[in-house]
């Protein structure tokens, strides 16, 4: 169970890497991880590095993220100024029906269809309530929530959350491989979990 905010990973980083992603697919549970990054840890130990569970590469689904609006609310330019925002720096993420930039209080879901990143909100507004089972970006590809619907973040089950320093891979202390193609990878079980 997650201890605490400041504990939790941001939505914008890789699970494995703990650095913010560009290629992010997740679990079927939800966890999100930098493609780089998950490969290599899963041809090693075909587990979740979160939970311990077995995971294979085929039940990745690659996630599509709309980037925020940039507005003049933040430092920098970002669409928040919130220190307690998910959506820092020019990682920002907005739900793309309802142009509404994801925080750490934002209940975020992805159609496994399609990977495309929705606020809750939308989804059931849209999706749930009419009984209209498409995608809201594809109206192509379904959206059936028994089947497609990931969550990725609700922050009103935060205390199922697992936090960080109860990663699997820190708390067992195993060896991350080098990541494919990625700058900055967590390397050998080092990972500073405090350090976020």
């Amino acid at each position: 169970a997650g201890s605490s905010k400041s504990r939790l990973l941001p939505l914008s980083h890789c699970s494995l890497s703990l650095l913010p992603f560009n290629a992010p697919f997740c679990s079927p549970q939800g966890h999100i991880f930098e493609i780089t990054a998950i490969m290599p840890f899963l041809a090693k130990y075909q587990r979740n590095p979160v939970t311990g569970l077995p995971l294979a590469i085929k039940e990745l689904t690659a996630l599509h993220f709309t980037p925020a609006e940039v507005d003049d609310r933040g430092a920098g330019g970002t669409a928040t100024n919130s220190k307690d925002d998910h959506a820092l720096g020019t990682h920002a993420y907005q739900c793309p029906i309802l142009a509404k930039t994801f925080t750490a209080h934002s209940h975020v879901v992805a159609n496994k269809a399609t990977g495309n990143v929705y606020d809750y909100a939308a989804v059931s507004e849209l999706v749930l309530k009419p009984k209209r089972y498409v995608d809201l970006i594809d109206e192509t590809k379904p959206f059936i929530p028994k089947e497609h619907l990931i969550t990725l973040q609700d922050p009103r089950k935060e205390a199922e959350t697992i936090s960080i320093e109860n990663f699997d891979f820190i708390r067992r202390k195993l060896e991350v491989p080098p990541s494919e193609g990625a700058t900055a990878p967590a390397s050998n079980g080092n990972v500073n979990a405090s350090s976020l």
